[in-house]
């Protein structure tokens, strides 16, 4: 029987007491509340505000102590100074965690927010109590009904686990990851990370049966030798991603500025990348984007990727983009050209592989070609590349909607895996279809991404980990 991770009661509390909730929309008190609500979590809510009798239909408690009976978990929105004089409080209810959404701590360079920190860490930690934060977000865990916020989150559940230190990466990471079909078993905003830190989370989620791919934002590292033994044995079971923050001097300074951390070199971060087999993102695009064959694609060892439309330039451009990225583009043996000749005209077509040709803004013609250079054994998977504009306003918009189900239906007929690059020239019309196309096609298994480049770095990633796993 596997054991209960390390920290597991933080996401399933039985009750939570929301302290500065706020019948105010504009306040995070009221975020938090009306997230937990629309959220529908099953155990008990407390809001507490000393000015309210009542908030959001709830009854609301001047105190936390005039609480009746236990509460598990405190979010936090109120002031430092005040947080660190309830901890008895906080004790005598039974609160095992608290996470500060609260600020003006060590983040601040100050010496008095760095003396309140160690004063609330050490009291919490007397009474036993961990702390996660301050400055952050908090957990969000769809699984077990638990929000950042409202519904503007969402509460889409899936496989990847992300710790992120900044709570607004992982707001974004959220909202866009969830724009390109992800879903999330769990996402951990830790901020100054003060008791529970990157370490911690790591660690949870790397024993978490709920998460499948780890994900993270990290500023800093409190036990770099701790962090290296577990990140070491977690590259090793479940794809680890992550963005080190704070690399160039600028960015230095403001990650001391942003959670009080020290960044770290440069150089000693990439050999241990190098080393661990850790997939290193640089930008939350490409964690996304690195992501997203995790979720979609099964094992592939090999790089023979049959390209299918885009125009002739692009055709160009995206063999060079995927090569560059050491996936090869293999030509069509002759056969599979013969066979393509006999319904494609050679003026203004490209047959080797990119393959290219105005016949195929018809969908029977674009299905037929897609199914035959991913019948060849040599193609290991399938990228289409698709320009919006160029389908729906120069053939038409059910030209474009017969491709795309052209797509679909292929995605269970040829048995290899399927990405597409979809590409707007940025046309309100054009944007707008391009996100329903977008979410039509995740929502059926197949990844999209804005362009060859970025297809090809995500998708050379992902065979590299496996090749060298």
């Amino acid at each position: 029987m596997q054991k209960t991770p390390p920290l597991d009661y933080l996401f399933h509390p039985h009750s939570i007491a929301i302290l500065g909730a706020s019948a105010n929309p504009a306040s995070k008190g009221y975020d938090y509340l009306k997230g937990f609500l629309e959220f529908e979590f099953p155990g008990r809510i407390y809001p507490v505000n000393p000015k309210s009798d009542e908030i959001l239909g709830l009854k609301a408690y001047p105190h936390i102590k005039d609480i009746p009976g236990e509460v598990e978990y405190v979010i936090s929105c109120i002031n430092a100074r005040s947080l660190i004089d309830m901890m008895a409080d906080f004790s005598s209810r039974g609160v095992k965690a608290i996470q500060l959404y609260t600020s003006g701590f060590s983040e601040t360079g100050e010496p008095e927010g760095i003396a309140l920190e160690q004063e609330l860490i050490k009291k919490a930690g007397d009474k036993g109590i961990r702390v996660l934060g301050p400055n952050c977000m908090g957990i969000h865990y769809p699984g077990g009904k638990m929000a950042f916020g409202r519904a503007k989150f969402s509460k889409k559940d899936g496989q990847v686990g992300a710790l992120v230190q900044s709570g607004g990466h992982g707001w974004h990471l959220l909202c866009s990851g969830s724009l390109r079909g992800l879903g999330f078993s769990k996402i951990i905003s830790f901020g100054n990370a003060s008791d529970i830190n990157e370490t911690d989370l790591l660690e949870y989620l790397a024993e978490d049966r709920e998460t499948k791919i780890i994900a993270a934002y990290i500023e800093g590292i409190k036990d770099g030798r701790r962090f290296s033994n577990i990140a070491r044995i977690t590259a090793q079971q479940k794809p680890l991603i992550v963005i080190k923050g704070g690399r160039t001097d600028a960015g230095k300074r403001a990650v001391a500025s942003h959670t009080g951390s020290l960044a770290g070199s440069n150089r000693v971060w990439d050999s241990f990348f190098n080393q661990t087999g850790i997939i290193q993102a640089y930008s939350l695009d490409e964690l996304i984007d690195f992501i997203i064959p995790f979720v979609y694609f099964p094992i592939i060892k090999q790089g023979n990727v049959g390209i299918v439309g885009g125009g002739g330039g692009a055709s160009v451009q995206a063999a060079d983009d995927l090569e560059y990225q050491g996936l090869k583009v293999p030509s069509l043996p002759a056969e599979i050209r013969d066979e393509l000749k006999g319904f494609t005209p050679l003026a203004g077509s490209i047959l080797g592989n990119p393959v290219d040709t105005v016949e195929m803004w018809d969908p029977h013609s674009f299905v037929r070609t897609f199914e035959l250079v991913a019948s060849w054994e040599g193609i290991d998977l399938m990228l289409a590349h698709l320009v919006v504009e160029i389908a729906a306003q120069w053939q038409g918009q059910s030209i474009l909607d017969g491709i795309v189900d052209g797509l679909l239906a292929c995605k269970n007929t040829i048995g290899k895996p399927i990405a597409v690059v979809l590409q707007s020239f940025g046309t309100p019309r054009g944007t707008a279809t391009l996100y329903d196309i977008q979410k039509r096609l995740a929502n059926c298994g197949i990844p999209v991404y804005p362009t060859t480049g970025r297809a090809g770095k995500a998708i050379g990633k992902f065979i590299k980990y496996h090749k060298n796993l």
